[in-house]
């Protein structure tokens, strides 16, 4: 009898150390993160918005995806921006983050997370659109343009809002040389988000662009998702000379 039972007990305790071996065997199969292999994509095409020229170059949206974008801007551990010479990106927190440009090791060291500083964004052109660099979650944009020409801007297309409670700063400013340029907002230009002045303190209306060489217009903007129709709240729009 005593040796039925220690049979047993050998079986019972190989059985053990098999499930554990096929568990671990299991478990080290997985991948930690989405991997995704690419010899580089645009920056629009990182963040799968409307201006992607290919969209069959458009990486996986989700947490844990490493891809060389070709023309993001390298720093260390930003949210990636364009018109860079190419960086190493990585998806964390629902948002792109961009490290130093170079081979496959010189990914970011880790993203500094929704909440922190934003990095500004450079606008060009006479009809940039403003875009949000996370559509999924709120956080902070903000953009910069010193005026070349009379300006219209876009507000967050409707199609790609940002999470509710998102938040926008723009930093317009004229150039040198004694030019009057103006800037608007102007929704209809691309299909974009309502805009909405303050009825009660704040921003009652844009008010017009100051002149001067350095003058600028500061723009704090909130995306509201609440009502019927999703809003951009206009909270303040302070100038510097007049």
């Amino acid at each position: 009898m005593k040796k039925y039972w220690a049979i047993v007990t050998i079986f019972a305790l190989l059985s053990v150390i098999t499930y554990v071996l096929e568990a671990r065997a299991g478990s080290e199969s997985k991948p930690l993160a989405l991997s995704y292999s690419s010899t580089g994509v645009t920056y629009h095409c990182l963040k799968n918005d409307t201006s992607c020229a290919n969209t069959a170059t458009v990486p996986p949206q989700a947490d844990g995806t490493n891809v060389y974008c070709s023309d993001c801007v390298g720093g260390m551990n930003t949210l990636c921006t364009s018109v860079g010479s190419g960086a190493w990106a990585f998806h964390a927190a629902g948002a792109w983050y961009c490290g130093t440009g170079g081979g496959a090791g010189s990914g970011p060291a880790g993203p500094v997370g929704p909440g922190a500083a934003p990095t500004c964004q450079p606008m060009a052109g006479a009809t940039p659109v403003i875009r949000p660099l996370s559509t999924v979650q709120p956080e902070k944009d903000c953009y910069t343009e010193t005026l070349s020409a009379s300006t219209t801007a876009c507000p967050i297309p409707a199609a790609n809002p940002p999470a509710n409670g998102w938040v926008g700063h723009i930093f317009v400013t004229q150039p040198s040389g004694g030019h009057s340029y103006t800037f608007t907002l102007d929704p209809t230009a691309c299909t974009g988000t309502a805009v909405q002045y303050m009825t009660t303190g704040g921003c009652s209306a844009l008010p017009t662009m100051p002149t001067g060489t350095g003058h600028s217009l500061i723009i704090d903007m909130l995306y509201n998702s609440l009502p019927a129709t999703p809003e951009l709240d206009i909270v303040s729009c302070p100038t510097t000379g007049s």
